[in-house]
């Protein structure tokens, strides 16, 4: 029942299975390592509007490609306090990178005027970096 190493050839089920699964396990390493499979970091922050806390809506960062993030958009809903925690796939966290911003506050949101170019990434102006490899604090003001 005790095989040779030396006798392992392709021929053998032993060396033809060993070849395979090694073969698999590198194109498995390989699919990992795109930059599509970036690691999420954690975000989050609070939304202000005109020194005011806004309590609810909706918040998404979309990949800055002019400043080179090709990434996957991210989003949040804003919750009561203005606290958001952005998500990516459902997932906690965005990719590192640069990021246009909008802001969807829900009907009822004090009260406050919000310009309409808030709620649109290429109009409203607001630009962050989202840094690798720590938790992101990033708060929004609205004037």
């Amino acid at each position: 029942m005790f095989m040779d190493p030396n006798m392992i050839t392709w021929s053998s089920p032993i060396g033809w299975l060993t070849r395979v699964a090694g073969l698999l396990l590198a194109l498995v390493w390989i699919g990992g390592c795109g930059s599509g499979n970036m690691a999420l970091v954690p975000v989050e922050g609070r939304v202000w509007i005109q020194g005011q806390i806004l309590s609810g809506g909706t918040i998404v960062f979309v990949p800055d490609e002019e400043k080179g993030h090709h990434g996957k958009m991210a989003m949040a809903v804003i919750e009561p306090g203005g606290v958001y925690r952005l998500l990516t796939d459902k997932l906690p966290g965005a990719e590192p990178g640069w990021y246009r911003v909008s802001v969807a506050p829900t009907d009822s949101h004090g009260g406050f005027r919000i310009a309409k170019k808030f709620s649109d990434p290429n109009h409203s102006g607001i630009h962050r970096e989202i840094r690798p490899g720590i938790p992101n604090s990033i708060d929004i003001t609205l004037d």
